[in-house]
């Protein structure tokens, strides 16, 4: 299959980092042992992602059911949270009462490295992909095609911003937990949190799938958010001593975070279909490569910034904070997290995919095997040709998603003379930033006069962002010497400007037919 050898072979990988990173060297001093963490931290990334993000489209293309779909990732949410429940409750136990940490860490890297080794294989060795699924897809032209699907960026919007309280709570809350709350007992009633927000996302699992399954996936994600944004706001006007109020607020969001961990892959796979209605190609790669990489490249900024802001107003370790200080953590650990989940339910609410919409889309999809037209489901004044039936190819399609709107505004206009000039100057632009931000960033890193703060977290932010921009258009100066050597004829261009205009016109509103049928 083109899953399952990269889940076998990327899981060993993963074993085996899982026990170097658990077990370093005793004779590593300081500065060797966090060089040595963080070489090896580095290389388990790359190696998680090699294997979980065909893990994860393996999930979304096992059933094309828009509800099987939500019973399947409800399992899969279910032992997820299970097994982060004893990773993060059994070892402090175990280093309690053993009082020997590096080894209770080893053999919990040991445990970790078993099980990885042994579950992932196994199921990549009996789960057997959906045959018929297979096509290239060509990277630069697919992730511009992910970026004109409506109900894709709704997600990823969704995505970005919930990344900021994810990141921002877990982060803070020792802080919040030490600072603001103040219990007798500080350690202990860190874990019981801890074990409380853990512990109602796994229950809350099997409501949420009867939840969605009686008003559907996006009434029941948008319930989630609201639940999610009234506990945060609530825990801004929480004090010393309320431990019970906090204890009852955690319990709220971990029964929204459950609901937000059942329900994304599940809407995922949504989305997905919709592409396939258009393309006729199943992309599950490209879509969680961006649904996974984006999101974590804000776990950067929302990790350190709030650290970053509260080193600013005099934050001192260990000590009794002034009122900017307590203030600052309560904002960062409350409001400002509930200003980006109020976002993210106000652009929830425009997400299209209801379950008649899907029962369509893959009822639309089925005509176009069969080499019929169909409406959009979303658009019905839309009727669509299947992929490369209509009056560009197949091949002309994919071609013409290497360029931007404006580049091809431009030569349906002029013609595609000078299109490699204009893709140099992408490249040399983007160039110019990722290398100055990087300079900047490495001349403020090793300045002796500060520690890293605000300005090195944005630099690092944008430096990879830039970088990443500029490998993005590297790799479009192939297409455009194409075209400028095989130029496609203006009409065609043209015709494939006014297409892309016509599917963006009708922007993110809902359909009147939708509008009657909110409970779907």
């Amino acid at each position: 299959g083109r899953r399952r050898p990269f889940i076998f072979i990327g899981s060993l990988a993963c074993a085996a980092i899982y026990w170097l990173l658990f077990s370093p060297p005793e004779s590593l001093m300081r500065l060797d042992a966090a060089l040595w963490y963080g070489v090896w931290f580095t290389i388990f990334l790359m190696a998680y992602s090699t294997f979980m993000t065909p893990y994860n489209a393996l999930g979304v293309e096992l059933t094309l059911d828009y509800h099987d779909r939500t019973r399947l990732f409800a399992w899969k949410a279910g032992f997820g949270l299970v097994g982060t429940l004893f990773a993060a409750v059994v070892p402090g136990i175990l280093i309690e009462e053993l009082h020997e940490r590096r080894r209770v860490l080893t053999v919990v890297g040991i445990v970790f490295a078993f099980l990885v080794s042994v579950t992932f294989p196994i199921m990549a060795f009996f789960v057997v992909e959906r045959r018929g699924f297979y096509a290239g897809n060509p990277i630069v032209p697919g992730f511009n095609r992910c970026l004109h699907n409506k109900s894709f960026i709704i997600l990823l919007v969704v995505y970005l911003c919930s990344a900021v309280p994810a990141y921002s709570v877990s982060t803070l809350f020792p802080f919040y937990n030490g600072y603001v709350i103040v219990p007798e007992e500080e350690d202990l009633w860190l874990s019981v949190f801890l074990g409380i927000f853990i512990g109602t996302s796994v229950l809350s699992v099997p409501l949420w799938l009867m939840a969605s399954l009686r008003v559907g996936k996006k009434n029941a994600y948008m319930t989630a958010w609201v639940l999610i944004c009234v506990a945060l706001v609530a825990i801004f006007f929480l004090g010393r001593g309320d431990v019970i109020a906090l204890c009852f607020l955690v319990a709220a969001l971990g029964v929204g975070s459950g609901a937000v961990g059942l329900l994304n892959p599940s809407l995922e796979g949504d989305v997905i279909d919709f592409d396939e209605f258009y393309t006729g190609k199943r992309r599950e790669g490209q879509y969680l490569t961006f649904w996974t990489v984006l999101p974590r490249l804000m776990a950067v900024p929302s990790t350190a910034l709030p650290l970053s802001i509260v080193g600013t107003m005099q934050y001192r370790p260990n000590e009794p904070q002034d009122d900017g200080v307590i203030l600052t953590i309560r904002l960062l650990f409350s409001l400002i997290p509930a200003f980006f989940s109020c976002v993210a339910l106000g652009v929830i609410f425009f997400y299209p995919i209801t379950p008649r919409v899907h029962r369509a889309l893959r009822r639309g999809i089925d005509a176009h095997w069969r080499g019929e037209r169909c409406a959009d489901p979303l658009h019905p004044e839309l009727l669509v040709p299947p992929p490369g039936k209509g009056e560009l190819t197949e091949e002309e399609e994919w071609f013409l998603f290497n360029f931007f709107h404006s580049e091809l505004r431009s030569m349906a206009r002029k013609g595609p003379k000078g299109i490699v000039f204009r893709v140099c100057l992408h490249v040399i632009a983007w160039n110019i930033v990722w290398v100055a931000v990087f300079a900047g960033l490495f001349v403020s890193m090793f300045s002796v006069e500060k520690d890293a703060g605000l300005l090195e977290v944005s630099l690092l932010c944008l430096a990879t962002f830039s970088f990443a921009g500029w490998i993005f258009n590297c790799m479009r100066l192939g297409a455009a010497r194409e075209m400028e050597r095989n130029p496609l004829p203006q009409q065609t261009i043209q015709l494939f400007t006014e297409a892309l205009n016509q599917h963006w016109a009708a922007g993110f509103t809902i359909p009147e037919t939708e509008r009657t049928e909110r409970t779907d």
